[in-house]
């Protein structure tokens, strides 16, 4: 399309034609056709246009909306993954919950080899009051058993 004619339909429809665009209007009958057919279509789409009347929102709307929004950005953070408002937040808790029970039932089932037992040298030692009186040779035999218990394991 000659530019000519590209920015001519647009001052003609504006209601001011160039000269140079008049005379290749009068000159070419298709481009006069065409531009007929576009003001036939532009003068419908203008009839189906709605009354001008503005339309009225209720008071307080734009604020209650300016309200949502900032609620709404203020409400996104880094945390909110792990609230329990989404489903990755409360599946991070209950795999929480069940590492603290297996972890929790696994430290009080487990064997405490640590603890000393009741037959060991050094609960026998520990458990010997040194203050009290009593006499060293009824201790002898007891401590050659004890000796002799802990060369056996």
């Amino acid at each position: 399309m000659d530019d000519l004619i590209k920015f001519g339909v647009e001052d003609y429809l504006g209601g001011r034609p160039s000269p140079e665009f008049q005379k290749a209007l009068d000159q070419d009958p298709a481009l006069r056709s065409t531009l007929e057919q576009m003001q036939s279509v532009s003068r419908l789409l203008s009839s189906m246009r709605q009354d001008d009347r503005e339309f009225s929102v209720p008071p307080g709307f734009y604020a209650r909306l300016a309200g949502r929004i900032e609620t709404a950005q203020a409400a996104r953070s880094a945390w909110n993954p792990f609230s329990f408002r989404s489903a990755f937040g409360r599946r991070v808790a209950l795999a929480s919950l069940l590492t603290l029970g297996v972890v929790g039932s696994y430290l009080v089932v487990r064997d405490d080899s640590t603890q000393p037992s009741v037959s060991s040298p050094e609960a026998i030692l520990a458990s010997h009051d040194v203050s009290a009186a009593h006499d060293p040779v009824e201790d002898r035999p007891n401590m050659m058993v004890t000796l002799a218990g802990y060369r056996e394991r």
